[in-house]
């Protein structure tokens, strides 16, 4: 597989897994749901950073690139889910 590939599974991986999560615990009532949420998305930008940084070092393995490529799938959905107002520290 091509590295260009092996990175857009990554995201397309990292999207569907982060969504599924979004969705479930955004309806969730317990107490956790947001500290969940907000571990999602900090793990989301440290794959998508790290992997970069990485990169940028000279790593070239196909891991790398499918682990940077989950973090910004990650990261693409944290953004759409911050556009939803699900915050409980925004007043309504």
């Amino acid at each position: 597989m091509r590295d260009n590939w092996v990175f857009m599974l990554g995201v397309l991986i990292g999207l569907a897994v982060s969504g599924t999560a979004y969705g479930v615990f955004s309806f969730a009532t317990s107490p956790y749901a947001d500290a969940f949420v907000s571990g999602v998305t900090l793990m989301g930008f440290g794959l998508a950073l790290g992997g970069y940084f990485l990169r940028w070092r000279g790593d070239k393995s196909k891991e790398l690139y499918f682990l940077m490529g989950a973090g910004i799938g990650i990261v693409i959905v944290a953004f759409l889910n911050a556009g939803a107002g699900v915050s409980p520290y925004i007043p309504s």
